[in-house]
């Protein structure tokens, strides 16, 4: 069984359910995953602990939060790695995500775990702990 890395890893989902699901399959990168169902939580732990990584949905509905905590997370971490999920994906939100400092940027569909066991493994590959 591999060691997983000490890293911190903080997920703002709304929807508790697919926060838990996200939970546990970053489980398979870390045991210190962080749950919070707004962008103002994740910002306040910030104050405590240290993420190693955050994935950021971008809730329609909370669009400027979530900009506000990607642009929080960029002006103190510029290096952190911050991936956006998306229910409704359009290029438009793709890009916008990108301009403000989003390392990657999904859409929540049967492609997602995939996509972000790929990223993870890349960002947690090239960290030296």
């Amino acid at each position: 069984m591999a060691v997983k890395p000490a890293c911190n890893i903080f997920v703002v989902e709304p929807d508790p359910f697919y926060g838990a699901v996200l939970a546990k399959f970053l489980e398979e990168f870390s045991n210190n995953i962080y749950v919070f169902m707004n962008g103002k939580d994740c910002i306040s732990h910030f104050r405590l602990v240290t993420a190693d990584a955050v994935l950021l949905d971008f809730n329609q509905a909370q669009t400027q939060q979530s900009v506000e905590t990607l642009m929080y997370i960029r002006e103190v971490y510029p290096h952190l790695p911050v991936i956006f999920l998306a229910d409704n994906g359009t290029t438009d939100i793709a890009v916008a995500s990108l301009q403000y400092g989003a390392t990657d940027y999904f859409e929540k569909n049967h492609e997602t775990f995939d996509k972000l066991s790929k990223v993870f493994r890349k960002i947690f590959s090239l960290r030296m702990f």
